[in-house]
């Protein structure tokens, strides 16, 4: 069961122990990214998490890569669109070790010149080989967030990055580092002499609280809801087509997602496997997302097809929409089992554990206190639940579409033929 102890200075140290496992994972998760940040500073956040390494292996003296080695751990960081993940994991025995190397991830800057010029150069190589700006999900996602700050690159971009500096490091730890906004997860194998030891490092740190609290609500760009099947095409080298739909997530609980996700994308039996890749060969290999905030969301398909077969292939990803509008049968019988059956699996993954938990207890709020709680809420849900969602959710007025294609000739009303049978 999850237990909260919390330091001095306000943070919270959530933890969930398994003392039948050999490791350890130790998170840090601070609501912060691109969703809280002004667009002149874009990429910021990012910037910052990765000085923060710059940062600790200063203050270790250069030994920080070597110190991880030795202890055979591994400790990485990760910035999304609401929040930054600092992870460490290792053996039980090194947790003392390695919570005096994550609890620096507080500490004030004290890298020098020299190593911010570096990381610099390093995060903007990161901008020029990352090749997500030419993707259709990239394009695709500028124009579902328009005019807001969850269509600009969480890198930010090479010309921002010049313009950052220690500075610019100590305002943005100021700002994002309080107490309200920030939590430890501690998932797997220690002992409470153990949570008591990273408290006793974070009681002091300098660490504000008097920041309002982030609470994960994006903003609404002016089309939501209202898209009207809203067709995009673009002339390239290659046929590409994403579907996103709006979604407003104060309606249903995660578990609901989950499953609803789960009968179309994942597993063997899921519908868009099934359908474009396993019975007809359209595709091979597709990316499928739910980009979730607390009051809105988007899910999404996106795939490279054949240019003679486009068309096709949009068909029968609109037929399965509608078949499943018209009522679910067994699908809930073939996604269930990996939130029920195997529920108490998660206790054997202490990384995989602290992301769960952490990210849709604390973020998205479900507030489950162990597994037993997060398996009764996916046992609760019916066909009648996931009915009503895919009838509220994948409608025309919801749609957006994205197309890459060679074809120079083609036109969105044939597009419009096929998406408008969806319906309102």
């Amino acid at each position: 069961m999850e237990k909260c102890v919390e330091c001095n200075n306000g943070v919270p140290i959530y933890y969930y122990q398994n003392e039948h496992v050999h490791s350890f994972c130790i998170c840090l998760y601070i609501r912060a990214g691109i969703l809280y940040e002004k667009k002149e500073y874009n990429g910021v956040t990012h910037f910052w998490e990765h000085m923060v390494f710059k940062n600790i292996n200063h203050n270790m003296n250069g030994s920080m890569s070597k110190t991880l080695d030795r202890l055979g751990a591994y400790f990485n960081g990760t910035t999304f669109k609401e929040l930054v993940e600092f992870k460490i994991t290792g053996a039980s025995k090194n947790f003392r070790a390695c919570a005096d190397i994550i609890s620096k991830v507080m500490l004030a800057a004290e890298f020098t010149d020299k190593e911010l010029e570096t990381e610099k150069r390093r995060i903007k190589s990161e901008i020029r080989e990352d090749d997500d700006d030419n993707s259709i999900d990239f394009l695709a996602e500028q124009y579902v967030w328009k005019k807001t700050g969850l269509a600009l690159p969480i890198t930010g971009t090479a010309r921002a990055v010049d313009g950052f500096n220690k500075k610019s490091f100590t305002k943005t730890r100021d700002r994002i580092m309080d107490a309200k906004n920030m939590f430890f997860y501690v998932t797997g194998a220690f002992s409470q002499e153990d949570i008591q030891y990273l408290k006793q490092l974070t009681d002091v740190c300098d660490i504000g609280n008097d920041a309002p609290q982030r609470i994960n609500l994006a903003p609404v760009p002016k089309k939501f809801f209202k898209r009207d099947a809203d067709i995009r095409i673009v002339n390239a080298q290659k046929n590409e087509i994403r579907f996103s739909f709006d979604c407003d997530t104060r309606k249903y609980s995660v578990a609901q997602i989950d499953l609803l996700y789960d009968i179309l994308f994942d597993g063997e039996c899921c519908k868009i496997f099934k359908s474009l890749s396993d019975k007809s060969g359209l595709i091979y290999s597709y990316n499928s997302m739910i980009e979730q905030y607390n009051n809105i969301g988007c899910m999404s398909l996106s795939y490279e097809v054949k240019e003679k077969r486009l068309l096709e292939s949009i068909e029968k990803v609109v037929l399965i929409f509608k078949k499943l509008k018209k009522g679910i049968k067994d699908e809930l019988e073939y996604v269930k089992p990996v939130y029920i059956d195997n529920a108490e699996m998660e206790l054997d993954i202490p990384d995989k554990l602290n992301w769960t938990f952490a990210y849709e207890s604390h973020i998205l709020g479900q507030g489950y206190k162990d597994v037993h709680e997060r398996r009764m809420a996916h046992v609760g849900i019916t066909s009648d639940c996931i009915e009503k969602m895919v009838n509220d959710i994948f409608t025309t007025a919801n749609l957006s579409i994205m197309i890459r294609t060679t074809n120079k000739k083609l036109k969105s009303d044939e597009i419009e033929k096929i998406v408008f049978k969806l319906g309102d």
